[in-house]
């Protein structure tokens, strides 16, 4: 269960506002915009209002790094973007962040920005962006802002099956209740670029969860052979990786073959989710038989 501390109340607020500015037609950074004069005039209140306005200002800058700490490893920050990360990276305390807004109002805006783009973000993105936080990064980051461990404590976990599936769940009810959209080909898309990402970040993670996959994967695989003979080739494929080879070299497969994933991807939601393949029924119940079993006690870390 998430920690419920400051930053996701932080981000609660700054998202309603925006969602608001959108009701009345104006865009996240018109809204932004609109609010910082307010802000301004926290500064001057009662000690109430500054604790508030501290909330926010911590909450900014650590969304910010994040992001932009992120991107910057990628070679995607713009230069604007690498410029904002510098001067993230030359403050040293609260004080120093209060200094930098009073003076450039923009930086505030920006910082807003990112608290609305952070809160946005689904869970596993931000799974990513804090587990790419070398030690030393969160260490300097705890030592100047404290609520960054309600992150840690979040987001620094173990990715398993369990967390795939519940992230599937709610994009798929995003795009049939809100979007309208039917893109389940982009989802699996984006759990499959989700673990590649997990590969550079977290290898033991990745592998474990490869290591789950796999047993779930051949259980489906295994039932579902020659059942479709458009698709037993496949079947066939997975079948005889798992039966014929090492488990290193499934890992291997499993997170650098992107086609492999993904069929392995399907399988796995079609037991754990869908409970059906192509109107074949299918439950977790498969992972009991004799053969997944045997399997199970192969795909094991050593």
């Amino acid at each position: 269960m998430d920690v419920i501390g400051f930053n996701k109340q932080i981000r609660s607020i700054v998202s309603k506002w925006v969602e608001e500015g959108e009701l009345k037609g104006i865009d996240r950074k018109k809204t932004i915009d609109l609010k910082i004069p307010y802000i301004y005039t926290l500064f001057e209140k009662d000690a109430y209002s500054k604790l508030g306005v501290c909330m926010l200002l911590c909450t900014g800058y650590l969304d910010a790094y994040k992001i932009l700490s992120y991107k910057q490893k990628e070679c995607m920050n713009n230069d604007e973007e690498e410029d904002i990360l510098g001067l993230l990276c030359d403050i040293e305390d609260y004080d120093d962040l209060v200094a930098e807004i009073s003076a450039d109002p923009n930086l505030l805006a920006r910082l807003l920005e990112k608290i609305d783009e952070f809160a946005n973000m689904n869970g596993l993105a931000k799974m990513l962006l804090v587990k790419s936080l070398s030690d030393s990064e969160n260490a300097w980051l705890n030592s100047r802002f404290c609520n960054h461990q309600e992150d840690i404590i979040n987001y620094d976990k173990e990715v398993t099956v369990s967390l795939l599936t519940t992230n599937y769940k709610r994009k798929k009810h995003y795009q049939e209740n809100v979007s309208m959209i039917d893109f389940n080909d982009g989802i699996i898309m984006n759990l499959v670029g989700f673990i590649n990402n997990l590969v550079k970040i977290d290898m033991d993670n990745a592998t474990s969860l490869a290591l789950e996959i796999g047993k779930i994967d051949y259980a489906a695989s295994k039932y579902l052979v020659g059942k479709f003979s458009d698709e037993d080739d496949i079947f066939l494929d997975h079948i005889d990786y798992y039966e014929s080879y090492p488990v290193d070299a499934i890992v291997n497969r499993l997170l650098f073959s992107p086609e492999f994933l993904k069929d392995a991807i399907w399988m796995v939601l079609a037991i754990m989710v869908n409970k059906n393949y192509r109107d074949i029924p299918l439950s977790e119940d498969l992972l009991a038989n004799k053969d997944a079993k045997k399997m199970a006690k192969k795909l094991v870390l050593k």
